[in-house]
């Protein structure tokens, strides 16, 4: 099976982040490393982390959440820093988002199986998970023309 790491994007998500974390750990195909991005957080969301194992990588405060504006991919861009080079694949999990036991090989399965594919994503929440319905591999061919199989940083302007 392949290798994959984890990157976590968190800000003040210390309510929710345990749970995503041990969620990950409990994968059928456990990550050889997990690790989060704590964007300036104020509530202990690296320090929770930290203790739960994981790699923290700790940005420095800012009075505004990034959510939905460029400097997000900044963030990110912290994370796969970190990622080493010997992982196959990158898993990108949303730090209030626990996941089903088998998401990851099932997910990983796929990219596997379809080789073209280079991005795929599906919903871990309240319906199953069918990465066949998952709208992200309608577009797969527009991705693989600006992505390439090594890691690189995440564009500003990348638009799919």
């Amino acid at each position: 099976m392949p290798s994959y790491e984890t990157v976590t994007i968190a800000r003040n998500e210390a309510a929710n982040i345990a749970p995503t974390l041990a969620s990950i750990s409990g994968q059928s195909l456990r990550p050889s490393n997990r690790i989060v991005v704590d964007d300036g957080s104020d509530d202990g969301t690296g320090d929770t982390a930290s203790r739960l194992g994981c790699t923290v990588v700790r940005l420095p405060p800012h009075p505004q959440s990034y959510l939905g504006r460029p400097e997000l991919a900044s963030v990110l861009n912290a994370g796969l820093r970190k990622v080493s080079g010997s992982a196959d694949y990158v898993v990108n999990v949303d730090a209030d988002n626990p996941l089903p036991p088998t998401y990851v090989s099932r997910l990983l399965g796929l990219m596997e199986r379809e080789r073209d594919v280079v991005a795929a994503s599906g919903n871990a929440g309240r319906r199953a998970f069918r990465p066949r319905n998952a709208p992200e591999l309608r577009v797969r061919r527009e991705v693989r023309r600006v992505a390439r199989p090594e890691w690189d940083e995440v564009p500003y302007d990348l638009r799919l």
